[in-house]
């Protein structure tokens, strides 16, 4: 069939032509789409998998330097009464537990109080802790206040830890330990 009609000097052709013209454009709009699309998915499956993989790595870091960290504990007792210590005073007791196989060192508890959150004061610093239970003590608290313990120690690799604070294993750095410690409480090591 010949076309009878032009434009511009150009054979329109017939419907038929015009027809299958106008699918093949839709076909391709499709496949290009249809490339556009995955090509967006796979940029957010490659994005969720490196991710994945990131906080992974972070979290092995974070196994590997805080192993001998989690090993390590304290409590604070309250120990019976002695008559050298004067009425309406405490005297208190920390025992550091070293669970892991090497020594922890420059280990301080430091002692906070639970009414305002404020420092109350330290124990004594113990230069190295081997692994097992370590003893110190606090000359004397008042009898009718609520103590925390914070637990500040270097373990065998040189981290530095502080320990029963929110989170509850913390590692530090002397940057941090200006903004992280609260009023009046001391790094003493």
């Amino acid at each position: 069939m010949q076309p009878t009609e032009t434009w511009a000097g150009l054979p329109l052709g017939d419907w038929a032509t015009w027809v299958a013209a106008f699918f093949g454009l839709l076909a391709f709009l499709g496949v290009i789409a249809g490339l556009v699309v995955e090509g967006e998915r796979r940029r957010r499956d490659i994005a969720r998998v490196d991710a994945q993989r990131h906080q992974d790595q972070t979290q092995r870091h974070w196994d590997e330097i805080s192993a001998q960290a989690i090993l390590v504990g304290g409590v604070i007792n309250w120990p019976t009464q002695t008559a050298d210590i004067p009425a309406g005073r405490d005297r208190l007791e920390l025992t550091v537990i070293n669970a892991s196989p090497l020594p922890i060192r420059h280990v301080v508890g430091h002692v906070i109080r639970k009414s305002d959150g404020g420092y109350h004061g330290h124990f004594l610093p113990m230069p190295v802790v081997p692994p097992g239970e370590t003893l110190a003590t606090l000359d004397t608290v008042p009898s009718e206040g609520q103590f925390d313990l914070q637990l500040q120690f270097d373990d065998d690799a040189g981290h530095t830890w502080l320990k029963y604070r929110e989170p509850t294993l913390m590692q530090m750095t002397n940057e941090q330990w200006p903004e992280r410690l609260p009023p009046g409480f001391l790094a003493v090591v």
